[in-house]
């Protein structure tokens, strides 16, 4: 009985995860003019703190502090303080980076009392350890190693308990991911540094992260019919797009040859604490070419919406979004195929266009 019960152990051992997910907390702070006037100051302080979390995000209900003035953000780890004002917080969709720590400082200051008009908080984002109960989809052993992809970015502002997930750039602002990481994709991080010690993922640095402009199109039917195109923000700090930073894969609709090497990089779980939901790379072969990509590549939970790389051409022929392989070398992971799947083809068509509009259309402003 106590073998037996061993061996249970150690198989919950290795099916659980130290994911994350994101929850949401009161954190209240209000600034009026009449407030201003009242007191006659120019400096207003706040801090908010969440025990256990591993990154905060604040959410602002409303910020329109004017012209001249600014929110200065001091958080653990940062290597120089935030400095937040009006067009800034606009770009973060109303809300901070994700910030670093279970603890933050805010700091209104007023230099310009006639242009500011509110400042209100009633909640932010945290992260939280959520240890979850899914199976390993490592293909006999695992051979996933340490990358440095750019073009992969890292997602994980859901507050449903799913985790994370993984997206590729395919131009300066649309990416490509899972249909069922649709809910997950507020926020997208670029070159993500190694998780803590006790396996917390880390923030990337606010330069390197952005924020969702719209869902350009979405499908969750099932696999081969699970995938999502989505068209992301300029960082605010930089007023690049991801892709210009970050580069970008081309899109390769062609037959693929089966035993042909593809590559999936993303971001998904890892019993190494400091690899875990970091960015890991495994290179293997295609098993099946159908509107259902089988293929016998490593991958884990959090790896979902990574693009199916064809090795020699360096471009995207599918997205992975199903496990299947097992620890015996027995099954195949699986993924939406792009060749096959019209609608995703349309979606990725109306974002590049929608892309080239946009940037049209601040040439024809700045003329």
């Amino acid at each position: 009985m106590k073998r037996t019960l061993f061996f249970i152990l150690l198989a919950i051992l290795k099916t659980s995860f130290a994911q994350f997910r994101v929850v949401e907390q009161k954190m209240e702070w209000e600034i009026l003019p009449e407030t201003i006037q009242k007191t006659q100051q120019s400096i207003f302080k706040q801090s908010f703190y969440s025990r256990g979390a591993s990154d905060i995000r604040v959410l602002f209900q409303d910020f329109q502090i004017g012209s001249g003035n600014y929110v200065k953000v001091d958080y653990a780890f940062a290597k120089k303080p935030l400095f937040l004002t009006d067009k800034i917080v606009k770009g973060f969709d109303y809300s901070s980076p994700i910030l670093r720590g279970q603890k933050l400082y805010l700091t209104l200051v007023i230099r310009n009392k006639k242009t500011f008009q509110k400042l209100k908080i009633s909640k932010a984002q945290v992260r939280v350890r959520h240890p979850i109960m899914r199976p390993q989809s490592i293909c006999e052993q695992d051979d996933r190693s340490f990358s440095e992809e750019k073009r992969m970015g890292r997602m994980m502002q859901d507050t449903k308990g799913n985790g994370g997930c993984s997206g590729g750039m395919i131009s300066k602002s649309c990416l490509l991911t899972a249909g069922h990481c649709h809910e997950t994709v507020d926020f997208v991080e670029f070159q993500v540094p190694a998780s803590d010690a006790k396996g917390n993922p880390v923030p990337a640095q606010p330069e390197d992260q952005y924020a969702k402009e719209e869902v350009v199109g979405h499908e969750y039917e099932g696999m081969g019919q699970d995938w999502a195109v989505i068209r992301y923000k300029a960082n605010p700090l930089t007023n690049k797009f991801p892709g210009d930073v970050q580069g970008f894969y081309k899109m390769n609709y062609s037959p693929i040859k089966i035993d042909d090497e593809i590559r999936i990089t993303g971001f998904g779980t890892d019993n190494e604490n400091p690899k875990n939901q970091t960015q890991q790379t495994d290179l293997g072969k295609l098993v099946r070419f159908s509107p259902v990509l089988y293929y016998y590549v490593d991958t884990n939970p959090g790896n979902s919406g990574t693009p199916v790389v064809h090795e020699k051409t360096d471009s995207v022929i599918g997205i992975h979004t199903n496990g299947g392989c097992n620890s015996r070398g027995e099954g195949s992971n699986k993924g939406t195929s792009l060749h096959f799947n019209v609608e995703l083809q349309e979606a990725i068509k109306l974002c590049l266009r929608k892309e080239r509009e946009e940037i049209l259309r601040q040439r024809h402003q700045r003329n």
